[in-house]
């Protein structure tokens, strides 16, 4: 594997392909390698993903950097299973992906010739398999952003992608060089507004909650609360509401025989249909469907951990070139 001597300068990133998955308890990936580089962002849950002779503890906000050609090697906890948004790249565009496999899995033999080692940066570009960012509140916006770009294909999407996969190499390397690069945010104030909002929210989120209600625990306007609160964590307050009560309601479906009108009133819903509505819209599948493929063992369970995000689907593969195909 010939390596090339570039500079930072040079670096253009294309992303060949995105997704979300997760939420098996205790799901097993075996030994594979990528023959491009592997970008994981841990949403939810707790894992162990092992990179070469190396094994390390998966938790939210962590991010995973498989390098081309390394043994890996991953386990979801069997409690509490992570969820993972996903970005396959290059760091410099090379071509010929048509025929590129998304991931060889042993003990099927690799083709040297096709895999795309890292190139070798002359400034120098401190890139290690795992960075703890769970401090960081950029990280989420920006694999979101790449998400939504390469979902919707707005006009030169493309750019739009590189950018945010820029900024998430800019803020993996800061952080290993212990510099912060936490984008400006006014911290002496904001997180104890965001946290006052978020505990009450945790607390409460079973019954019925409105924006004004949540605001005034942190003493200001529901207006300026719910901007500060997506800006601070990347979600709306009544989307993170969704996002507990989904999570729970996940959770016993997978792990209880209660009746899905049982669970929907369980987790805050006094409608069972709205549930299902809402359930089918932020995973993917209707609650029935989702025990269906949880009873299976399906390993790619569609589950979106956040909050309904604008449009794109999870569960999804969607490739930067071509049309989305659904595993």
């Amino acid at each position: 594997m010939k390596r090339q001597i570039v500079s930072i300068n040079e670096i253009t990133p294309y992303v060949r392909l995105v997704g979300e998955f997760g939420g098996v308890s205790g799901f097993v990936e075996r030994n594979r390698i990528f023959y491009d580089h592997l970008l994981f962002h841990v949403l939810s849950g707790k894992g162990r993903v092992n990179v070469g002779t190396d094994s390390f503890h998966a938790e939210p906000g962590d991010v995973f950097l498989i390098r081309p050609g390394v043994v890996y090697s991953a386990k979801a906890d069997k409690h509490d299973p992570y969820v993972r948004q996903f970005v396959q790249f290059d760091f410099i565009y090379r071509g010929n992906y048509d025929d590129l496999p998304v991931d060889v899995v042993f003990p099927k033999i690799p083709q040297s010739e096709k895999v795309r080692p890292t190139p070798v940066f002359e400034e120098g570009l401190n890139l290690p398999v795992r960075s703890e960012m769970r401090d960081n509140p950029a990280i989420k916006r920006l694999f979101s952003g790449i998400f939504e770009e390469m979902y919707h294909k707005k006009p030169a999407f493309q750019l739009a992608v590189k950018a945010f996969l820029l900024q998430i190499i800019l803020q993996i390397h800061r952080k290993a060089l212990g510099v912060d690069s936490m984008e400006g945010e006014t911290l002496e104030t904001l997180p104890d507004v965001v946290a006052e909002g978020k505990k009450f929210i945790e607390n409460n989120f079973r019954r019925k909650l409105s924006l004004k209600e949540i605001a005034r625990r942190g003493h200001v306007s529901a207006v300026y609360f719910e901007r500060i609160f997506k800006k601070t964590l990347g979600y709306t307050p009544m989307g993170y509401v969704l996002r507990l009560r989904i999570q729970l309601a996940r959770e016993l479906i997978v792990n209880t025989k209660k009746t899905i009108d049982s669970i929907a009133n369980e987790a805050g819903f006094n409608n069972a249909y709205y549930f299902s509505r809402v359930f089918k819209k932020i995973v993917g599948v209707c609650p029935t469907e989702y025990r269906k493929l949880v009873r299976s063992g399906n390993s790619w369970l569609p589950f979106l951990a956040d909050e309904m995000k604008e449009g794109y689907p999870t569960g999804t593969i969607i490739f930067a070139q071509g049309e989305s195909s659904k595993f």
